[in-house]
């Protein structure tokens, strides 16, 4: 493994822990839901964090749907839109 491949193997690891880290974090203080599902797409690995231990939980695409009120579907545009798009300078990026 190269230097360059390493460090990034290193970054993706502690961006995925924090990641994990703040949807446990907002889940135990702000007593909301979690389900958060990461994929890797160089492997296809999937990593699931669910804040609650509960067979309907996630909810299914057509429970989501059918919820009331509509729920937000969020997309890279629009985070994007609202703070920018990162860069290299922005996230912290050796």
């Amino acid at each position: 493994m190269t230097r360059k491949t390493k460090r990034k193997s290193q970054r993706l690891s502690r961006r995925k822990d924090t990641l994990l880290k703040k949807a446990h974090e907002i889940a135990f203080f702000c007593d909301i839901d979690v389900a958060l599902v990461l994929r890797i797409r160089k492997t296809g690995r999937l990593i699931m964090y669910n804040s609650i231990d509960l067979e309907s939980w996630p909810p299914s695409k057509e429970q989501i749907q059918s919820h009331y009120p509509l729920p937000v579907n969020l997309l890279p545009r629009d985070i994007e839109a609202k703070y920018g798009k990162p860069t290299m300078a922005t996230s912290g990026v050796d």
